[in-house]
């Protein structure tokens, strides 16, 4: 059977460890010194110096009070839910988040977010976006994120780019195909931003072989719902087909600066030849 995709919360006091993602009990660690607290969240910004401060690569969130500061500076995503879901192994490293992107700014992000009208994916370069979803970026491509990331999946992430794309329409013939990712791609996460999903196609599936009925998970393409999961040889994953509106953010962090202009040079040129010959679809 497949696995849900909830993930349990950890129990009992203490901590959160990035290393484990369980709860480790108080006195385990040093804590810090008791300081006033303020109700103000720290902005994407501010976190960034933070990190900058305190040393890049640290594990910072083995300490409660780092963690605590984190989670407050994120407006849009949960980081303590990505801190505390298990991985699973088998068929490849993986992890899913539920609620994952926070859900009382849901109509801002909605608002905000790029007018795709047809398949493919596209940079961030490449689209027109309000407010609220370039915030939404920056917190997904925010340190704090990268080090739960590397933390999880025992990789180091520390100094590797990020590509950042999006999708806004799923196509039933050109989209949802058996793949592995390149080989330049570390780790991927998917983050999906659309109402309650109803269809069988569209929702995406963890494949322990290239068939698309053998999947160990099947998610949802449901609002703030997450998956993560390294790259391997073996790392398959599709799903059934689907036209449509389909929202999605993908982060991937990826082996060099120099395969990511690589790609975004690819994305541009697409971008180009689409505006020549535009790519039209019929819509019910």
């Amino acid at each position: 059977m497949p696995e849900s995709i909830s993930s349990p919360a950890p129990e009992g006091g203490g901590f959160l460890s990035a290393a484990t993602g369980l709860a480790a009990p108080l006195g385990s660690v040093e804590q810090p010194a008791p300081r006033c607290r303020t109700s103000q969240a720290l902005s994407s910004s501010n976190l960034q110096m933070f990190y900058q401060s305190k040393g890049k690569g640290t594990l910072l969130l083995q300490n409660s009070f780092f963690l605590e500061k984190m989670i407050a500076a994120m407006k849009y995503i949960n980081l303590e839910k990505l801190a505390s879901a298990p991985v699973a192994h088998e068929p490849f490293e993986y992890l899913i988040v539920k609620e994952f992107v926070k859900g009382e700014n849901k109509e801002s992000l909605l608002a905000d977010f790029p007018q795709i009208q047809k398949p493919g994916v596209f940079s961030l370069s490449e689209l027109k976006y309000g407010p609220s979803f370039s915030s939404f970026i920056e917190e997904l491509e925010s340190h704090a994120l990268t080090e739960i990331l590397q933390e999880k999946f025992n990789i180091d992430l520390e100094g590797k780019p990020i590509l950042t794309t999006v999708r806004g329409w799923c196509s039933k013939d050109r989209d949802g195909n058996i793949h592995t990712d390149s080989e330049w791609k570390l780790v991927t996460i998917l983050v999906y931003l659309n109402e309650e999903w109803e269809p069988q196609g569209g929702r995406l599936r963890l494949l322990r072989s290239k068939n698309i009925n053998d999947y160990a998970a099947e998610v949802p393409p449901e609002w703030g719902s997450l998956i993560a999961f390294k790259r391997s040889d073996n790392s398959f994953h599709g799903h059934l087909p689907f036209e449509g509106r389909r929202r999605v953010v993908m982060l991937n962090w990826v082996t060099s600066e120099e395969k990511l202009k690589q790609e975004l040079g690819r994305h541009n040129f697409s971008s180009l030849f689409k505006k020549i010959v535009p790519f039209t679809i019929k819509r019910n």
